[in-house]
């Protein structure tokens, strides 16, 4: 425990990680039908991700807050650039390649936007203003919009997420949060029609995960 102290690692959200690691192991091991081959990949996987944790830890606040904005623009560099030069797979254009090895851009605004927020936010008076929301709204959209380019929906939802949260967390009064549900329930129907198909089918999936379907009527046999 001491030594994960020591590395900067807080002890009860590396304690719940290990704990989603060693769920989603059963979870991948079951659904590729025990296939080793999978479960090492992802193993590997985790292993890397669990790297850059301790890599990242070791980054101080103070630099974290300096390179807020340049870890942004790079973010919104690399999405633009998906969508000239991104690797095409299954109808989406997601990835880059670098070398032999293929990433998402997407994935880097996750961690990017809630720093660049933070950022801004630390140097405005809060609660902040309309147009200092304004302001945070933009950096916001600009990112999710060029995800849901991809298309990305799911990502780009999880990015919004985190900006929002952002955005409320500041101090977004309560009559602005009413105002953009407003809004946003009025741009529900638009924003469904211009929706793809599989990403109408998951949203749906999710409301519903089992629609109970019309199966024939079985006709009792007579002796």
């Amino acid at each position: 425990m001491n030594r994960l102290q020591h590395w900067h690692i807080d002890i009860p959200l590396f304690y719940a990680l290990l704990a989603l690691t060693g769920i989603s192991l059963l979870v991948v091991y079951s659904a590729s039908a025990e296939d080793l081959t999978t479960l090492i990949k992802h193993i590997l996987r985790l292993i890397m991700g669990f790297g850059i944790l301790f890599l990242i830890a070791q980054i101080r606040p103070d630099d974290l807050r300096r390179l807020a904005p340049i870890l942004f623009g790079i973010g919104v560099l690399l999405l633009i650039a998906v969508l000239g030069v991104g690797i095409v797979s299954k109808g989406a254009r997601r990835w880059l390649g670098v070398g032999g090895l293929s990433f998402q851009p997407s994935e880097i605004m996750k961690l990017a936007l809630p720093l660049m927020l933070a950022w801004y936010f630390a140097r405005v008076p809060l609660p902040p203003n309309l147009r200092q929301l304004a302001l945070a709204s933009l950096i916001t959209l600009v990112p999710v919009a060029l995800i849901a380019k991809q298309p990305d929906l799911g990502t780009a939802i999880l990015v919004f997420g985190s900006g929002f949260a952002m955005l409320f967390l500041a101090g977004m009064y309560w009559r602005i949060l009413a105002a953009l549900a407003a809004l946003a329930a009025v741009a529900v129907p638009y924003a469904w029609t211009h929706l793809h198909g599989y990403q109408q089918k998951r949203i749906l999936t999710l409301l519903d995960p089992a629609p109970i379907h019309s199966a024939p009527a079985i006709t009792p046999c007579k002796a």
